[in-house]
């Protein structure tokens, strides 16, 4: 087997596979049979295009003369040379054609969704099968590239400093003549397939009157004919999901324990303290200063952490001006960490904690911390942030 390093392709850290004997060539997700993303839906880093446009180039040239065959982590295998060849080729060209008239039109200076409206790949790239939309899509793709360059910021001042959504809702609903004469208007538009601008018009009325069931019905059958509609079934699932949302509400599932004990095993003691510090409730931290030192007794490593300023900072090595010294594992804490401060007793009592110290300011770091909820509003208003 020959590696073919890809950093910063479809993931910071990816390689093809050569196999020299079977003329075979193992792609990762550098090539699909389907357009990927440069920025996934469900959220994540922009993926750089021109890497990715790289690294194919890379394997054509370095493997290209003796491949065979071509096959990735999904969907189907690929035989045949010049098959294989062209299909990189268009493959590559896809994810460049998409950065470079992004860029282009970039510094002609249209944003995002006007870029995202003008760009169509060529027919001679987009009528070759595995660049169709099935997962990424040329609108999705090329708001990530102006994304990676250009950020949030449009440069519109209107765009600098807007309204948050439900407060921004009840403005426009005033404005617009109040939620009868928008639904009157949107009966209409609906009738008339006009489906995204409903979906912007309407989605004010529910956020400012979330209870409105007109509204919601409509906006989420707005919803579903989009998503009827659309190519890619990753566009189809967030549309779909928002119907359902607005129909039936968040889901009342129980919260799924992400943290497994081999997880925790795995996760260096600074990832977890990492972790905490993100779930720090920094206004319920403000004006506070704690100090604690933590003994991971089954790793043999001292830690200090220090709340101060509404954040949660981690040194190596203890310090002798701690409020408290706890000892632990790390498997301990970590499950301490999750439940929150009614659990220490217990975990003393079992001979899993022990504490040095003012023993309250454990609990208090842990009574600091934020449980995060598994489901949340995405497409009506979730309560205002504590």
């Amino acid at each position: 087997m020959v590696f073919q390093l890809t950093p910063g392709t479809e993931a910071p850290a990816e390689m093809n596979t050569w196999f020299p004997q079977f003329k075979a060539m193992w792609m990762a997700e550098n090539t699909t049979n389907t357009l990927h993303n440069l920025l996934t839906l469900r959220g994540a880093q922009v993926r750089d295009a021109l890497k990715w446009v790289d690294g194919i180039n890379a394997t054509i040239t370095s493997y290209g003369k003796d491949i065979e065959v071509k096959f990735q982590s999904h969907h189907w295998p690929m035989w045949g040379h010049d098959r294989i060849i062209d299909y990189f080729e268009k493959q590559r060209d896809a994810y460049r054609y998409i950065h470079d008239q992004s860029v282009r039109l970039m510094n002609e200076g249209y944003v995002g969704t006007e870029i995202a409206e003008a760009v169509k790949l060529p027919p001679e790239l987009a009528q070759y099968w595995p660049n169709r939309g099935y997962w990424g899509t040329v609108k999705h793709n090329t708001r990530a590239v102006y994304q990676r360059y250009l950020g949030w910021y449009d440069s519109n001042p209107s765009s600098l400093d807007p309204l948050p959504p439900t407060q921004a809702a009840k403005k426009y609903v005033e404005y617009m003549g109040g939620e009868a004469a928008i639904l009157a208007r949107a009966h209409a538009d609906f009738d008339k397939g006009e489906y995204r601008w409903l979906a912007e018009a309407l989605r004010q009325v529910v956020f400012a009157n979330p209870g409105n069931k007109e509204a919601r019905e409509l906006l989420a059958d707005t919803y579903e004919q989009l998503g009827y509609q659309a190519e890619a079934p990753s566009w189809r699932a967030e549309y779909l999901q928002g119907a359902n949302e607005l129909r039936n509400g968040v889901p009342n599932i129980r919260r799924m324990q992400s943290a497994s004990p081999d997880v925790v095993r795995a996760m260096a003691p600074e990832m977890l303290f990492s972790y905490m510090a993100v779930r720090l409730n920094g206004p319920k931290a403000a004006g506070k200063h704690l100090v604690l030192n933590v003994v991971l007794t089954d790793v043999d490593q001292q830690y200090t952490l220090e709340v101060k300023h509404g954040v949660l900072n981690h040194f190596a090595n203890a310090t002798p001006r701690a409020d408290a010294t706890i000892k632990l594992s790390k498997a301990v804490l970590a499950r301490l960490q999750q439940v929150g401060p009614t659990s220490i007793e217990q975990a003393i009592a079992a001979g899993e904690l022990r504490i040095e110290g003012k023993q309250e300011v454990f609990g208090q770091l842990l009574g600091m911390l934020d449980t995060f909820p598994t489901w949340f509003n995405i497409v009506t208003p979730n309560p205002e942030p504590a």
